[in-house]
């Protein structure tokens, strides 16, 4: 092989080198490729648990009963932010229990991410507060003794 051939032999491998290092050849200059960078979510799922204590609050098939009567599976769940807007709205699910107690498990889609606090309300009960970090694992409330 000539030394013209060997030469544009070597520039045109030295060109595939440089592309797949994240760098490509552009006349005569090495350009880096940006990688993307990594973003926070736009939003979260806001999970829980709703546990109804009292063995005289709920019957057997664990619909709330006297002053729990609006404790059931279908029940609203409302998230706000800091300036008491809403933010996101779910319901409590279909119930486990044992005796004296019924779980309802509760989630809320698409909560958007980067609030101050989150505010969470079961049935208009009253509402608790979370920060992000808080309201990212599963939050656990209870009505009852």
């Amino acid at each position: 092989m000539s030394n013209t051939k060997l030469g544009v032999a070597a520039f045109a491998m030295s060109g595939l080198l440089l592309a797949g290092c994240g760098v490509a050849q552009v006349a005569g200059s090495a350009t880096p490729i940006s990688a993307p960078v990594p973003t926070a979510p736009e939003s979260f799922m806001l999970m829980g648990t709703l546990t109804l204590t009292d063995a005289l609050t709920a019957d057997s098939s664990c619909l709330g009963q006297g002053d729990y009567a609006d404790i059931r599976p279908g029940t609203g769940v409302t998230v706000r932010d800091a300036a008491g807007l809403v933010i996101g709205l779910g319901t409590l699910e279909a119930s486990t229990s044992t005796p004296g107690r019924c779980f309802y498990p509760f989630s809320v889609q698409e909560v958007p991410a980067g609030m101050k606090f989150y505010s969470v309300e079961i049935a208009r009960r009253g509402a608790f507060q979370y920060t992000e970090e808080e309201a990212g694992y599963t939050i656990c409330l209870s009505l009852g003794d």
